[in-house]
């Protein structure tokens, strides 16, 4: 396996190889027998990947190349030689787009894991490219947004009268002091950017700032005060949601919600812009991010993930929760099951789409409650029976 020796082509690329999410994704995808190309900016990292690879038929399936995303030749040609583009590098609010312009534009089928409202509006305008190249755009396709979504849907089909739904993540402590600092980042860049965060109230869409907090009861973390903190499973499931009002929060790790007056800050500096404001703000997202983690081992946290789905009907409250041992983990069960989609020779959609349109809910739901070496389970109240036993 050498850096300088690429195969001709693969099944899929992955961008950001050697993050959280990546080292997570790649073995997983191995081990389903597809032929993976690992990408990033430096090489050491990469040699790593595949030095943990200690099965010789996944080796001869791995290669490596150096890719630095913001290089739009050097990413268009390793993309026409994949099937599959698996973008694990965000934040996505920054060029994330340009990835899947250049991807979209050579034909290949491209699946992310954003969160960012702004970048599934930026994906919208490729549309109509990918859909004259043929290739599928698969944004938000992890934990939360990506499973969330799916089992948001398969509630509201269970609870057709509902007039409420909200989707909240609480985190515990990241796999490293250093793990969570991209997800604080991208917090504060969306907000820099000063594009509205939308809700879906009263049947449309509408503006909010993220400076509210609601408590819930989490397994695990007991009484919880999440970030009222809009995603952009708000924005791809729109149109199915009819008069269901949909507002989702966030508490990773213990981050406090922005002020006022830090967003007015942020919106000031635009760190999105700036070198200079995004190398501080990097250094502050480190140093909040370090306290954030002394304080979860103070409480005694373990590292499991879990994304709770709450729907009101006329009948009351349920809810389901999905819990996962860490987020790389979680992350990776529904881009893995995407790509295995998208590589099965059926002709899926082109265009924007969302996972629901690749997969059904409760066949995604059902593979992820039958497969307990990933140690995620779903859970749902018992007022009502489950459809397909998917969510138990």
């Amino acid at each position: 396996m050498s850096l300088g020796n690429e195969p001709d082509d693969v099944d899929v690329l992955v961008l950001g190889a050697y993050g959280q999410v990546g080292r997570a994704l790649i073995p997983r995808l191995l081990a389903a027998g597809h032929r993976v190309r690992a990408t990033g900016r430096r090489r050491a990292p990469l040699d790593e990947l595949a030095d943990a690879c200690t099965d010789e038929d996944q080796r001869r399936r791995l290669s490596l190349a150096l890719l630095d995303i913001e290089n739009p030749d050097r990413l268009r040609e390793l993309a026409a030689r994949s099937r599959v583009v698996v973008h694990c590098a965000g934040p996505f609010v920054i060029g994330g787009h340009h990835v899947a312009e250049a991807v979209a534009g050579v034909g290949t089928h491209y699946v992310d894991i954003a969160s960012e409202q702004a970048h599934y509006r930026a994906l919208g305008a490729l549309d109509r490219l990918a859909r004259g190249n043929g290739a599928t755009m698969v944004p938000g396709a992890g934990l939360y947004p990506g499973l969330s979504g799916l089992l948001l849907l398969e509630m509201l089909a269970d609870y057709p009268a509902a007039s409420a739904a909200s989707i909240v993540m609480v985190t515990g402590l990241p796999e490293t002091p250093d793990s969570g600092i991209a997800s604080l980042l991208t917090g504060a860049l969306e907000l820099a950017i000063g594009e509205p965060l939308r809700e879906h109230v009263g049947g449309r869409m509408q503006a909010t700032k993220p400076t509210a907090t609601r408590t819930f009861t989490v397994p695990r973390f007991g009484e919880t005060a999440a970030v009222r903190w809009p995603t952009l499973e708000i924005e791809a499931l729109g149109d199915e949601l009819g008069n269901v009002d949909l507002r989702t929060y966030a508490a990773l790790g213990g981050a406090p919600a922005p002020t006022a007056s830090e967003i007015a800050l942020l919106r000031l500096l635009r760190p999105d812009r700036r070198g200079w404001a995004h190398r501080l703000l990097s250094r502050y997202a480190r140093y909040l991010n370090a306290r954030l983690y002394r304080a979860g081992l103070q409480r005694h946290w373990g590292s499991e993930c879990i994304v709770q789905v709450n729907v009101t009907d006329p009948d009351g409250h349920h809810r389901r929760e999905l819990v996962a041992e860490d987020m790389a983990l979680g992350t990776c069960f529904l881009v893995s099951r995407l790509t295995e989609r998208l590589l099965a020779g059926t002709r899926p959609p082109a265009g924007l789409a969302k996972p629901a349109d690749l997969i059904a809910p409760g066949e995604v739901l059902a593979r992820l409650d039958a497969e307990p070496s990933w140690r995620i389970t779903a859970t749902a109240d018992r007022d009502r029976p489950t459809r397909g036993g998917a969510a138990r």
